[in-house]
């Protein structure tokens, strides 16, 4: 099954609710990025995990040309501007948890 074309609105509320970080979303520049980013990575209707990881990183990239920022910044912003509670931890560590959150929420979404 894919998930055919989910909106926007249904992807925010479902980073709202799992993103660890209440004020997520106090930035409209790290908002946009990360629902962009997380649009793009879940319509593209990975098959498996680590293809949806692929696929986030190319869809980053996408997203830095539109927005015109660097990637750098989107890769930030999905990563650890999400989860800097937990302090000094390795970048990959981020994006792992950015993508198992993706994951569920394209999961949930085809149900």
């Amino acid at each position: 099954m894919s998930v055919n074309n989910p909106s926007k609105r249904q992807i925010k509320k479902s980073l709202d609710e799992r993103i660890p970080r209440p004020d997520w979303k106090d930035s409209d520049a790290r908002r946009k990025q990360v629902v962009e980013v997380a649009h793009k990575t879940i319509s593209a209707n990975p098959r498996s995990r680590a293809e949806l990881t692929n696929i986030r990183g190319s869809k980053q990239d996408v997203v830095r040309k539109d927005l015109g920022v660097r990637k750098r910044t989107v890769m930030d912003k999905c990563g650890r501007q999400l989860y800097e509670e937990w302090g000094n931890v390795p970048n990959n560590k981020y994006h792992e948890e950015f993508d198992n959150m993706l994951w569920d929420i394209y999961q949930d979404l085809k149900t």
